[in-house]
Order: C-alpha cells, then sequence, then structure tokens
C-alpha cells in the first residue's frame, strides 16, 4: 500500500522534528510563520495517520468526520492563507512582496469559501486506490442547486477541480514569487507533488498533495539555517 497510517506517522515525526529544528533556528520572529510550516504539516498527517487506523478498524468511528473536516480545513482553507503571508514577512523586495500580498488577498477570498463550505458541511473519508479521498454532504434550501452542491448530495474534492488552479497559483505560486532560491526549491517540488497528486489519484488529489507537500517542506529548515548564516555573515 502506497499510504498508510504507519506512512503518514512516520512522516509526522519526521517533518515535525524538522520543524521543531526550524523554529528554533529561525533568525529572526518574521521567519517563525514559514519555520513553522513543517508543524503544520506533520499535524495534518498526524491526523491522516488516525484516519487511516479508524478506516481500517472498519470506518464506524465517530470522529471520522470532525477528523477528516480538520484534516480538509488546514489542507484546503489554511494553506491559501498561510503561506502567502508567511513568506511576505521574510520577503526583501518591495515588488514581490506586493505580489505576494495580492496572493495572500486570493488566499484569503479561498480561506473564506473554503471555510464557509467546511462549516455548514459534513465531512468523511473512505480509502481508494490505496489512498484517503474526502467527501462532503451540504444540506441546501429545497430546489437550490450550486455546482457540485445539491442539498443531500454527496460531493468528492475532485469535483471542485476548477479550484486546483486558484489553489496552485496562491500556495505554490507564493513560493516561487520570493527572491530567496531555497524558499523557491520548496515551491518546485510542491509544485511536483501537484503533479504527482494528479497522475496518483485525482480524486484523493487532498491527501496525496498534503503528503508530498509534507516532504517538501523538509526544505524549510534549509532554508532557515542559510538566513540565519546570512544574517550572522552580516553581522
Amino acid at each position: 500500500m502506497l499510504f498508510s497510517a504507519t506512512v503518514s506517522f512516520v512522516t509526522a515525526a519526521i517533518v515535525g522534528a524538522t520543524g521543531l529544528m526550524a523554529v528554533s533556528k529561525a533568525p529572526s520572529w518574521r521567519y517563525l510563520p514559514f519555520a513553522a510550516i513543517p508543524l503544520l504539516f506533520a499535524t495534518q498527517q498526524i491526523i491522516e495517520g488516525l484516519i487511516w487506523q479508524r478506516l481500517s478498524d472498519g470506518g464506524l468511528s465517530p470522529d471520522i468526520p470532525s477528523l477528516a473536516g480538520s484534516f480538509v480545513f488546514i489542507a484546503e482553507a489554511v494553506w491559501p492563507i498561510f503561506i502567502p503571508l508567511a513568506i511576505v514577512l521574510i520577503e526583501p523586495d518591495r515588488w514581490r512582496q506586493y505580489a505576494l500580498i495580492v496572493l495572500a488577498i486570493s488566499g484569503l477570498i479561498i480561506f473564506l469559501f473554503f471555510t464557509s463550505l467546511i462549516a455548514v458541511g459534513t465531512y468523511d473519508a473512505a480509502v481508494e486506490g490505496d489512498c484517503i479521498r474526502y467527501s462532503g454532504c451540504v444540506e441546501l434550501p429545497q430546489n437550490f442547486s450550486l455546482y457540485p452542491f445539491s442539498s443531500g448530495h454527496r460531493w468528492t474534492f475532485s469535483d471542485l477541480e476548477w479550484t486546483t488552479v486558484p489553489f496552485t497559483l496562491v500556495t505554490v505560486g507564493a513560493l516561487l514569487v520570493s527572491s530567496d532560491r531555497y524558499v523557491r526549491w520548496f515551491g518546485y517540488l510542491a509544485g511536483l507533488g501537484i503533479v504527482a497528486a494528479i497522475a496518483i489519484q485525482p480524486s484523493a488529489f487532498v491527501s496525496v498533495w498534503c503528503f508530498f507537500a509534507a516532504l517538501a517542506s523538509l526544505t524549510v529548515v534549509y532554508a532557515v539555517l542559510k538566513a540565519r548564516a546570512r544574517l550572522n555573515e552580516a553581522t
């Protein structure tokens, strides 16, 4: 099996330890949100590991919806706003700051859209092709329908493929806008993760991309250490 509870927990341990190191080595408070990115990815992997455990027990656990909702909230709502804001704090170039602010505003719109969606919906998780597919159900007024939402109709996040482009532009784009080449490395790897997620299991895009992005976030500690070294040289 490509993914499992063990894989998720091991990934969480490695990425989490890297995040703790990055936070402890942050050269200034401005680097703390960026340095904390691996910790947030590690949290996601812990949540998904718990989901894997419950699915392996038959998928009847009553806390699967809350775990699924928590995972989806971080994946779809938090990352589009968190990453641009984390990068703009450490970006020295003025025009790049403006571009990141535009991306952060776009990320805020995505955040509000998915937060409202998650707030009114119920969520579930199921194994599909050795991956976890997340789905939701929103109760809408009678005779009201807005693709892909209709009252009582269960939909998956693959039904929201039209959000993939703005999601990629905001999250990966913010990393690539950075003037720090080490931050851009993270962006390149996260971008490859999107390609891998689409190739491996499009219906489980949310789960697969977060796994590869978590691995890509290991580069954060290297970027932080390089920034710390530059600061020490300057002083």
